[in-house]
């Protein structure tokens, strides 16, 4: 039987993933146009707006911010096919990327690159300069913290917890890479963390960690770029495999200080500091200093169960170190290849090749 044309069909998924992408932009078409009538229905106009304003230009959290992080994974999802097909498409035709698995794996980098690109510096710009800039201890204090975010720190969270969701879609129908089940392990150890601290009124370690991680992974899609331009018949081809080189250079030392040196330091707060400069900082629960229930204040946490959710993060960022130290490995094997070889061609090149066999696989 012969084999079937790997420029036609991307992977087994392909069909699901456009179909799943084309009712995401009709439902975000859709909703867009049925939350800005006056009298349309409250669940558009929930995903179309912020919830929870303050009256003086701040917003709280409740749950029915869980609208505006669904319409953020839809639109995400539109945005990713639309970079995928419309810019980074013509782009690697543009670059001579004339493998088929290159061209793939190019225009998927490319929307990881814009998404993680964003979402680092939007973030950064949001913790620079805030009370909790440099300062671990301030990570903990003045609880609850989502009783008056303003609208540009809000929107991120909603914005972050949006895209993760929508990564779970994209891991499931991209090609398998060996990392499968640790990607998947990762994105919803994230997820849970993530919401589950929005939930619970402490932002500041989620933002933190978001932030210290998002950098390194603009430089990897960058990388990966560069060398499949590389990789191709670009006449600058020998200038693109040195961007490439110094790119993962510089992602590889980007990694270890940010996933292996920052990282232990926000886990030895959680673990030696949370509780003691939670407790010394006192509450706005509405008695006082103290920390009590008000969920209509955003209190979920007391005195007492604050030890609990401190338990929680011990273990599911024990965990997510845990992935992280698995991923370290396989950046070391990466870099000594890349050493071996004089370059990183060789390691994408394997890469590439696995998508190559699921289209053999396909005849």
């Amino acid at each position: 039987m012969g084999q079937r044309d790997p420029a036609k069909l991307e992977h087994k998924k392909a069909a699901i993933e456009y179909f799943i992408s084309g009712i995401c932009g009709i439902f975000c078409l859709v909703t867009a146009y049925l939350g800005h009538q006056a009298d349309g229905p409250a669940w558009a106009r929930k995903m179309c707006f912020m919830q929870y304003p303050n009256g003086n230009g701040t917003f709280t959290a409740g749950p029915d911010d869980v609208y505006g992080v669904l319409m953020a994974a839809a639109a995400l999802t539109v945005a990713r096919r639309v970079c995928l097909d419309f810019i980074f498409s013509p782009i690697a035709s543009m670059m001579s990327i004339v493998k088929p698995a290159d061209k793939i794996k190019f225009r998927q980098q490319g929307w990881v690159l814009v998404y993680y690109s964003t979402a680092w510096t939007w973030g950064f710009l949001e913790i620079y300069g805030s009370k909790y800039w440099l300062d671990r201890h301030a990570l903990w204090q003045d609880y609850p913290q989502t009783a008056a975010m303003n609208q540009s720190f809000k929107f991120y969270l909603c914005f972050q917890m949006g895209f993760w969701i929508h990564m779970v879609f994209v891991t499931l129908v991209e090609p398998w890479q060996k990392d499968f089940v640790v990607m998947i392990a990762h994105h919803i150890v994230t997820i849970t963390m993530f919401c589950g601290s929005y939930y619970i009124g402490m932002t500041r370690t989620a933002h933190a960690i978001l932030v210290e991680q998002d950098f390194a992974d603009i430089l990897l899609p960058a990388a990966k770029m560069c060398n499949y331009v590389a990789l191709g018949k670009s006449p600058l081809k020998s200038t693109f495999q040195g961007l490439a080189d110094g790119l993962f250079a510089t992602f590889a030392l980007a990694w270890i200080p940010t996933r292996h040196i920052i990282l232990p330091i926000i886990y030895y707060s959680v673990w030696y500091e949370a509780e003691t400069d939670f407790l010394a900082a006192g509450c706005s629960c509405g008695k006082g200093n103290e920390c009590v229930s008000a969920p209509e204040l955003g209190c979920i946490l007391t005195k007492e169960s604050f030890g609990n959710a401190v338990l929680v993060y011990k273990v599911f960022l024990g965990f997510f170190q845990c992935l992280l130290a698995f991923w370290l490995k396989e950046l070391l094997v990466a870099v000594y290849k890349a050493l071996i070889g004089g370059n990183i061609k060789g390691v994408e090149e394997s890469s590439s090749q696995q998508i190559d066999e699921l289209d053999k696989k396909k005849s």
